[in-house]
């Protein structure tokens, strides 16, 4: 009985033991669990937050990408329609650069405050809620936008045709224009569907082609001034308009060309050191924009009188012509 009783006595002695092991055991395994936990969900969180990739150097560009569209080759007729002289539309043309990059300005010292990337609609949501916000973001997308992108259509439009037709038997037919935009539109729309990738590239070349051009109008207006064609600038501000709305017209003209200058906003959460880089790209990036814009309004008064420029569909491509034009003589003369 004895030897029962200590068998039992052992068995039970070591079945305890096996139980504190196991306990023991299975909490270091429950806070090993939990540790991996955390370290998870703070993967998770790391994963979840947009990395600062963008510089100073960055910043600029993008913003100087956005600004430099097509909206130089369109405003240029409504600006000077609004001020009536040379003079008055290369002020014109500044004083909208800096109207733009005051706001941006402004723009910025509210995203230092309110550090998250949409621009408008992050402070919308900000200051006023997600309803107005969420109404704002509604009308940009179904009406603001989709008219921008119908006058960027119209003016490919208006640019592709007006060679074919520059025979002094007419203007372009608006519905010829009118189908060869919606043409270029559709087109856009089914790259963007079919491939980001592809679209990228294509806005690429577009964007360097954009560049290329102005390039080469800003250098020629160079050439023509070195070669003493001033007689349209030198008129200043004679025929200035004076009536205050023609004048304004002329200024909305001028900030639809400068449109994008809030682009920096829309990527905040991605520049690096935002309180220093976003003040300062806009600083750099809207006064080169303005510079290339009254050199380029320059250029084309070297060979354009204002109402040559008023009466132009495409300015560009007249001035263009005229610039060849001169070129020919020049090496007719040679010859």
């Amino acid at each position: 009985m004895s030897g029962n009783a200590n068998f039992d006595q052992k068995v039970n002695h070591d079945s305890q033991n096996l139980s504190e092991v196991l306990g023991s055991r299975s909490s270091i395994s429950g806070d090993d669990h939990t540790e991996s936990d955390c370290k998870s969900n703070a993967e998770h969180n790391e994963e979840m937050t947009v990395p600062r990739t963008i510089g100073i150097i960055g910043a600029i560009s993008f913003i100087v990408g956005t600004i430099i569209g097509s909206g130089i080759f369109i405003s240029p007729k409504g600006v000077a329609e609004g001020s009536g002289s040379v003079a008055f539309s290369l002020c014109s043309w500044a004083i909208c650069g800096i109207i733009s990059m005051l706001a941006a300005l402004c723009y910025a010292e509210m995203g230092c405050v309110i550090k998250a990337s949409g621009a408008d609609y992050a402070f919308l949501d900000a200051a006023f809620g997600s309803v107005l916000s969420f109404i704002f973001s509604w009308c940009w997308a179904m009406l603001l936008k989709p008219a921008s992108m119908a006058t960027l259509s119209l003016t490919c439009a208006q640019y592709i045709l007006t060679p074919l037709f520059n025979d002094g038997c007419g203007d372009v037919p608006e519905d010829l224009k009118k189908i060869l935009a919606t043409f270029v539109l559709l087109t856009l729309i089914a790259i963007n569907i079919y491939s980001v990738a592809l679209a990228a590239r294509i806005q690429i070349i577009f964007t360097a082609a954009k560049l290329l051009a102005l390039v080469i109008i800003i250098i020629g207006g160079i050439v023509k001034l070195c070669q003493g064609f001033t007689e349209n600038l030198a008129t200043g501000f004679d025929g200035t308009e004076t009536s205050p709305g023609v004048i304004a017209l002329g200024f909305y003209s001028g900030m639809f060309a400068y449109d994008g200058w809030n682009a920096a906003n829309f990527i905040m959460e991605e520049i690096k050191n935002p309180e220093r880089n976003l003040p300062l790209s806009i600083i750099i990036g809207l006064p080169l924009v303005i510079v290339v814009y009254v050199m380029t309004n320059v250029s084309y008064f070297t060979v354009l009188s204002m109402d040559d420029l008023m009466a132009s569909p495409a300015v560009a491509i007249v001035r263009s012509y005229i610039v060849i034009r001169y070129v020919s003589l020049f090496v007719g003369r040679i010859k």
